[in-house]
């Protein structure tokens, strides 16, 4: 099979699968996989073999493989599991030297509604000009941000798939929120988490929002990440035993582990949360996350409300379970 690579700045290039175009920032990662004679084109494996040489052609081929996989990934296991796939046609771009990500959603949104929710939000912050630079390369301008700004931006410079597929689950996940919950709300999130410096903190404004995605979006990427790899990780135990031992990414901030409590019907290792909780099914919990819930306490009333009754849970049981975040 020929490689090809497809460097051309500037110009759209082509889809990816016909989910998502993935480019690493204005260059779109392209590899011709070359020409099969026969009948029967299916399950065609090509492996990308781990970089070794920060930012070379093995690492841009694998880190965009690899993102690709998350995203088609996560498309069948969002069936499975009942919850939104993402949008069609996300503009994915993706950094080599990063291991953070975000969901902007730009491609989705009124232009000026995008730039005024992250300059509202960010107007004399670090994060803004992180955020700015990250994009445009230090070129600070606001047109410039509508015309050139990603969907979704996932940082490649791990050296684990693993690592990488949970990072792009997440930010994947955010994409799915975003169809449940609609634009005006995710310019709130844009806002919220822009003026926040990323995830902020309990006093952040709406940090109550800032608390809800973000939890949802980690608990989606631990879970998926967990169906992946199950034993097989790089973390030195299963993504679903992380899971467990968490409480709040912050202090009464992220709920990291909430969403998997409602779930999994085990009793937490030595933590101070109180779960006896079990039942609720991933799709219940996302049905609850629209866009009216903008704080985990309009989260547990709304549950409480919708889906205790499918569950063998009481409601102080409930209740005992978030209070303990």
């Amino acid at each position: 099979m020929s490689v090809k690579v497809e460097s051309e700045r500037g110009r759209f290039r082509g889809a990816v699968q016909n989910f998502a175009n993935v480019w690493e920032w204005a260059i779109t990662i392209k590899d011709n996989a070359g020409a099969i004679a026969g009948s029967v084109f299916n399950n065609i494996a090509i492996n990308y073999h781990i970089w070794t040489a920060q930012g070379s052609q093995a690492h841009r081929f694998w880190g965009a493989a690899t993102a690709n996989n998350a995203l088609h990934e996560f498309h069948d296991f969002a069936v499975a599991d009942g919850i939104a796939s993402p949008p069609l046609h996300l503009s994915i771009w993706l950094s080599r030297t990063r291991i953070i990500g975000f969901a902007l959603m730009k491609n989705f949104l009124s232009a000026s509604a995008a730039t005024d929710a992250i300059l509202n939000g960010l107007l004399g912050s670090a994060f803004l000009a992180s955020l700015l630079d990250l994009i445009t390369g230090g070129f600070v301008q606001s047109t410039w941000l509508n015309i050139a700004a990603p969907d979704v931006m996932i940082g490649t410079g791990f050296q684990q798939s693993d690592q990488l597929k949970q990072l792009a689950y997440h930010e994947i996940a955010h994409t799915s929120h975003f169809v449940q919950v609609g634009s005006l709300y995710w310019l709130d999130v844009i806002e919220a988490e822009v003026g926040a410096n990323g995830w902020g903190n309990e006093n952040s404004d709406d940090a109550g929002r800032i608390a809800v995605c973000e939890s949802w979006a980690e608990h989606i990427g631990m879970t998926y990440a967990h169906r992946s790899y199950f034993t097989n990780t790089s973390i030195g135990e299963t993504f679903e035993a992380r899971t467990e031992r968490r409480v709040n990414a912050k202090p009464n901030h992220v709920p990291w582990g909430l969403h998997h409590d409602l779930l999994d019907g085990v009793v937490d290792p030595p933590t101070r949360v109180v779960d006896h909780v079990s039942g609720f099914t991933n799709a219940q919990l996302f049905n609850t996350l629209n866009n009216t819930v903008i704080n985990p306490e309009q989260y547990r009333s709304r549950l409480i409300q919708l889906h205790l009754g499918s569950t063998s849970n009481t409601e102080q049981q409930v209740n005992d379970l978030f209070n303990s975040y």
